[in-house]
């Protein structure tokens, strides 16, 4: 194992795990959880998740990976053994996907749900659209960060 490996890719690898077990989680037993409440509960729990999410720890995982990502993805691109190319390209690819459904996917729809009112009329109809639509975007984010995991420890046995 070289040195790039064993300082940048195994451990962008873990933090990719981290991620992605964390997104999963939240997707199999919290979003079920806050559907089972009623739909003001669980909006003004969401928009109170989403006003820590970004002030915790989850932030160092799904930053430190992405940045990993983007130095292995330009490793591979300019240097990496022909071996490990496929996955660490597929590594890279993966865990930059995830953060991208994060900004382009769940981060305007938890922007939006700042600004429902929970015991508006018509905010049961959104958030039975926001719980949809972010969750099915979580289970993609958590499948890639996964993929992007297993992808670059791949890479480092077969490099």
């Amino acid at each position: 194992m070289d040195t790039f490996d064993r300082f940048i890719t195994e451990p962008t690898a873990g933090l990719s795990a981290i991620t992605g077990g964390v997104l999963f989680g939240f997707s199999i037993l919290v979003m079920p959880g806050l559907r089972r409440v009623s739909p003001s509960s669980g909006i003004h729990a969401m928009q109170q998740i989403n006003l820590v999410a970004p002030r915790s720890l989850l932030v160092l995982p799904l930053i430190g990976s992405t940045l990993g990502c983007i130095a292995i993805g330009a490793w591979a691109l300019f240097g990496r053994h022909a071996p490990a190319l496929g996955w660490s390209t597929l590594g890279a690819a993966s865990g930059i996907g995830s953060f991208a459904v994060t900004a382009a996917i769940n981060i305007p729809l938890n922007n939006s749900l700042a600004h429902l009112d929970p015991n508006a009329a018509d905010s049961a109809h959104s958030w039975r659209a926001y719980a949809t639509r972010w969750t099915a975007a979580n289970h993609v984010r958590a499948s890639l960060s996964l993929l992007s995991a297993g992808a670059l420890l791949a890479a480092t046995r077969v490099s």
